[in-house]
């Protein structure tokens, strides 16, 4: 648990260990705790508590996957079948995947289904397209997608 005190123009976060914020020069710098000393004094502070820190996401590698997804041979297969059966259908994946940045997934989710169904795309195929897309941190609602 960290403990935020937030003052006018600055905040600093104070680590707990056994329940009790480290209030030492040995931990914070005396620089901080001068600026914490004159914060309380003036009464220009607010403790919030922040019972745990947050978690930075990883950034999804979008450039890597589209390399490592556009190469395999199962969509290269895929693509192949879906042209037979729809024409128009890897297009339209095409285009509502370059639209995912900007607007999210839901035109791809509309899309990549029938174009999964197109292209005799089996579940298994699916969870190893879900898999890959894992190995480079997508987005876990584009995940959801890949994996039907």
């Amino acid at each position: 648990m960290n403990i935020i005190i937030k003052m006018q123009s600055t905040s600093t976060v104070l680590p707990f260990v056994d329940g009790n914020p480290y209030w030492n020069a040995d931990v914070i710098p005396e620089s901080t705790l001068s600026l914490l000393r004159a914060a309380y004094e003036a009464g220009h502070y607010e403790i919030i508590l922040d019972p745990e820190p947050i978690q930075e996401l990883p950034v999804p590698n979008w450039d890597g996957f589209n390399l490592a997804f556009s190469t395999l041979p199962s969509l290269l297969q895929a693509e192949i079948t879906a042209n037979q059966n729809h024409p128009s259908i890897v297009g339209k994946k095409d285009l509502a995947y370059s639209m995912i940045n900007d607007h999210g997934t839901d035109a791809f989710a509309l899309i990549f289904p029938l174009f999964c169904q197109a292209g005799a795309v089996d579940s298994e195929t699916r969870l190893e397209w879900a898999e890959l897309a894992e190995s480079f941190n997508m987005p876990s609602d584009f995940i959801s997608v890949i994996r039907g």
